[in-house]
């Protein structure tokens, strides 16, 4: 296992309480007019603190499931209260809604800090995918090919990439490129040492 892994302050490090509720005060405040905009932003997996994620996923069915426009602090707190009460009372949901109500934001300023939001995200998983190659990496024996090598430490390169951009995205492989390299070089031998003058 990784040092680094057994420190979780790396991924912990990449989070941002303050954009986070910023966010939600901007949906509460703005209603749908910020939700969709904001929604090809964010997920609420996106999210570090999980009452925000709870928060976050009952706006999105408020304003998805039941086609409310405008939000208020009682018909989402009845919303996570359907859901599950004790979630209410464990994550003093009442009051936090509260705080989250008296942040002032500008509309115009919500999609900023939601981009914000799902960047950290992204940076979570990509580093999270980062450490697992690490741990492979330290399994290597010294049997396997420089090829399945080189795909170990780009595998997390490549699903960040495609996570990021999407799966249109084309991703060259760098252990492909430098397999069809050695094939060249062993099909094409050259016949001096060096390099040719």
């Amino acid at each position: 296992m990784s040092t680094l892994q057994n420190d979780p302050k790396h991924i912990v490090d990449l989070r941002d309480p303050e954009a986070e509720r910023l966010v939600l005060a901007g949906l509460i405040q703005y209603g749908d007019e910020v939700y969709y905009d904001i929604s090809t932003h964010i997920k609420d997996t996106y999210f570090f603190a999980l009452e925000n994620k709870i928060i976050y996923n009952t706006i999105s069915k408020l304003v998805l499931d039941k086609n409310v426009k405008k939000l208020d602090l009682n018909t989402i707190l009845a919303e996570i209260s359907n859901t599950d009460k004790e979630l209410v009372e464990t994550y003093e949901i009442n009051e936090y809604l509260g705080a989250l109500s008296n942040h002032s934001i500008l509309k115009e300023n919500v999609v900023n800090f939601a981009v914000k939001v799902q960047k950290l995200a992204l940076a979570r998983n990509f580093a999270q995918r980062l450490l697992e190659s690490v741990d492979k990496l330290g399994q290597i024996t010294g049997d396997e090919k420089i090829t399945e090598i080189i795909s170990i430490a780009e595998e997390p390169i490549n699903a960040f990439t495609n996570t990021s951009l999407g799966q249109e995205a084309e991703i060259v492989s760098l252990s492909s490129i430098y397999n069809d390299y050695l094939l060249d070089r062993v099909n094409n031998p050259t016949s001096h040492l060096g390099l040719p003058t």
